[in-house]
């Protein structure tokens, strides 16, 4: 239990996975939905499906804050990993402070206060670590200037390792007048490609309910198996460990009405798909996935178009389209932005890490 120097009212504690689930497993759920967070990896059905599955009880470790009564402030969770990074091997610290592409108002509501928690921790185990990755803060969180102001009181080094955007919807007005506002060149580019797709055989999408969604998922793996995934070996069904993981998560998520999905059906023969998730308002897009045999009639258009005119007609506030892409900017020009940063260990291979990753910068920036 430790108390951060300019913190006195707030105390740390690092929790193992099964000591976290001892103490907040009841109501974690309660404490996400009352953040505000709209971050649904941050629930304990998500939690569980990822921690059964990929995780090392020995690498997992879980900051949790609290006030001198007691009261939950927040959360970081964290896992070791041994990697090897240009060919040398370094022991990597994940911070997974968002966990999909939406903020985490829960992990970041006082963004100062555990930054330097954290940033205490991780010198109090420097040996133990060589750099640290925050993966997916949300810009406008705060968290990311509060761990680099942290890390410098110490001189600790702290760099951004990339910044990225997703494409968001704020549902406002109705289904119409929102999609007469689209670009009428994409707006008929895509009826076209419907009608020419309906020469070939009726199509229809359909919305697959939470209580509907293993079946969905038995679809949506139909389908990756034709698309160009199969290809890249990337293909679910192909992985027992993945399948395991995806099974089990959307089960839980369907038990509390938290995913559906939408898929494209020619005749009875299913050629896309969107598995998506649906939480505190916000629909996002999780899983997609098409037919290479009908690409050229865009079948991934015909599916969006569905699932976001659902969402007007319901009671979501936000559409996450959990990409920045040229399709994605079709439906939405509106962003999140997100950082990636890294933190290096003020251990000796910390500090090695941190002036070989500067010279390699330098020479690069020679270059170009």
């Amino acid at each position: 239990m430790n108390r951060a120097e300019n913190d006195s009212s707030m105390v740390s504690r690092i929790l193992s996975w099964q000591e976290f689930l001892s103490q907040y497993g009841t109501g974690w759920d309660d404490l996400c939905a009352a953040s505000g967070s709209t971050g649904i990896m941050s629930t304990l059905s998500w939690r569980k499906s990822w921690y059964e599955v990929f995780c090392d009880s020995d690498k997992e470790r879980i900051l949790v804050v609290e006030d001198d009564v007691g009261e939950f402030v927040g959360a970081v969770f964290m896992h070791f990993r041994r990697e090897s990074i240009r060919a040398i091997s370094s022991n990597v610290l994940y911070l997974w402070v968002n966990s999909h592409s939406h903020r985490q108002e829960l992990l970041t509501a006082n963004a100062s206060v555990l930054a330097n928690h954290l940033v205490e921790y991780l010198v109090s185990e420097k040996n133990t670590w060589d750099l640290a990755r925050f993966q997916g803060i949300a810009n406008d969180s705060g968290f990311s200037k509060a761990i680099q102001e942290a890390a410098s009181v110490i001189g600790m080094k702290a760099q951004k390792e990339r910044e990225w955007v997703n494409n968001i919807l704020t549902v406002t007005g109705n289904w119409e007048e929102y999609y007469r506002g689209l670009s009428t060149k994409g707006r008929q580019k895509g009826e076209r490609l419907g009608r020419r797709l309906a020469e070939i055989e009726d199509w229809h999408c359909r919305r697959y309910s939470s209580s509907e969604m293993m079946l969905a998922m038995q679809h949506y793996y139909t389908i990756e198996s034709q698309s160009w995934k199969a290809e890249d070996g990337e293909v679910i069904s192909e992985s027992a460990k993945l399948r395991v993981y995806y099974d089990s998560l959307i089960e839980r998520l369907a038990e509390r009405g938290q995913c559906q999905a939408y898929i494209l059906h020619l005749g009875e023969e299913p050629i896309a798909a969107v598995i998506a998730l649906l939480y505190q308002g916000c629909l996002s897009v999780y899983k997609t996935s098409f037919s290479e045999k009908y690409q050229k009639y865009s079948p991934g258009w015909l599916v969006y178009c569905e699932l976001i005119r659902d969402a007007f007609q319901s009671d979501v506030a936000v559409v996450d389209l959990f990409g920045h892409t040229r399709h994605t900017k079709t439906w939405s020009k509106e962003e999140l932005r997100f950082e990636d940063l890294i933190l290096f260990s003020p251990s000796l291979r910390g500090r090695m890490r941190a002036g070989g990753r500067w010279l390699i910068n330098k020479i690069r920036s020679r270059k170009a």
